[in-house]
């Protein structure tokens, strides 16, 4: 897989965005603008939790990319204590690593139906819906700014972004202690998609076989695949102990994917038979 682990520097700031994790837009120095999750100086407490919310964000999208999900660009960005210290609107936040994803320019949330189906990646919708219910990513289906509508030239794509919150219950913060109990535990399908995200995205599930090409993926993924994945997450950002635990819960439920899907079949109305 590819190199996400070398960091690009960050050298101006452009500005930030309005939203829990105060993400910030920097330039970087390989002329690239990224949009960065840094960790804050709020206590010890919650630095922790925000490096745990950041690599599970970075191997979650990493893991969707491997899965043949269409994800924005991530990777490592440093902020130097220099930069950090001369600007002022950095305030909070320490130096270091932080999470960085590519600028995807023009974007707008997914609000319908109809931008989904004009897409030209329509096709990996099924893909964000498999992944997000076997990481429990419940923070999609009701958040339109986790899916983008973006323009690459005469064309939009829909793009998923945020796996911050997989592997949790809703609302709650990571802890790997529950993963073992959470292993039965499944989005509840036909309540998410009355939410406005995945009731926009349910209708691009379209065929026979929508979900075959990403469960064909999901079903024999390996431990050593998902080792490669966590090599690129800084260790200091999770511990071994919690990678293990994120592993051992997702081959558990590889498996049951499929089962969980085809139960929930009648939701997408047009998933034909």
């Amino acid at each position: 897989m590819e190199n996400h682990g070398r960091p690009v520097e960050a050298i101006r700031w452009h500005g930030a965005y309005n939203s829990a994790s105060k993400p910030q837009r920097v330039e970087c120095n390989d002329r690239n603008l990224w949009v960065c999750k840094l960790a804050n100086a709020a206590g010890a407490n919650q630095n922790a939790f925000n490096l745990a919310g950041m690599a599970i964000d970075f191997f979650g999208n990493l893991l969707a990319t491997e899965m043949g999900v269409q994800c924005s660009n991530v990777g490592l960005v440093h902020f130097s204590e220099q930069f950090v210290a001369l600007t002022p609107q950095l305030s909070g936040f320490i130096h270091g690593l932080a999470l960085g994803s590519q600028y995807l320019g023009l974007i707008a949330p997914v609000t319908s139906a109809s931008d989904v189906l004009r897409s030209r990646n329509k096709d990996h919708v099924a893909g964000i819906l498999a992944v997000d219910l076997w990481l429990n990513n419940w923070d999609r289906s009701g958040n339109q700014g986790n899916t983008c509508i973006v323009q690459q030239g005469t064309s939009v794509c829909v793009i998923p972004i945020d796996y911050g919150v997989s592997f949790t219950r809703r609302g709650q913060l990571f802890r790997s202690s529950d993963l073992g109990p959470m292993s039965n535990e499944w989005l509840d399908l036909e309540a998410e998609l009355k939410a406005p995200v995945y009731a926009a995205l349910a209708p691009a599930i379209e065929g026979t076989d929508p979900f075959g090409e990403v469960l064909a993926k999901i079903e024999v993924v390996s431990q050593s695949e998902l080792n490669d994945i966590w090599g690129e997450v800084p260790a200091e950002w999770l511990s071994e102990t919690d990678r293990t635990s994120i592993n051992s819960y997702l081959l558990g439920r590889a498996s049951s994917v499929r089962h969980q899907l085809i139960q929930r079949r009648s939701f997408f109305l047009n998933w034909r038979v």
